[in-house]
């Protein structure tokens, strides 16, 4: 199904290990918990879905491995790392 015409497919390479993935409630985003292959770096990647490809608009280092997390608000826009 995902082959067919109407329906956009696009790739998003990551290279580190994805911990969890989390859309936005209402809107276009998306959040990834990331980490190094050995676990000791931690990072969270929020991409936006424009009409012709999913570009990443922020990138944040995580103190520690503790988050594991993303809620965001119930109208979008905002988001907490838990």
């Amino acid at each position: 199904r995902i082959r067919e015409k109407s329906i956009p497919v696009d790739i998003v390479t990551i290279e580190d290990v994805v911990k969890g993935f989390f859309w936005e409630s209402k809107g276009s985003r998306f959040a990834v918990i990331t980490s190094d292959e050995q676990g000791i770096k931690p990072k969270l990647l929020i991409f936006s879905l424009g009409k012709e490809k999913a570009e990443a608009v922020a990138g944040f280092d995580l103190p520690s491995n503790s988050f594991n997390r993303v809620i965001w608000a119930p109208e979008g826009q905002y988001f907490v790392v838990a």
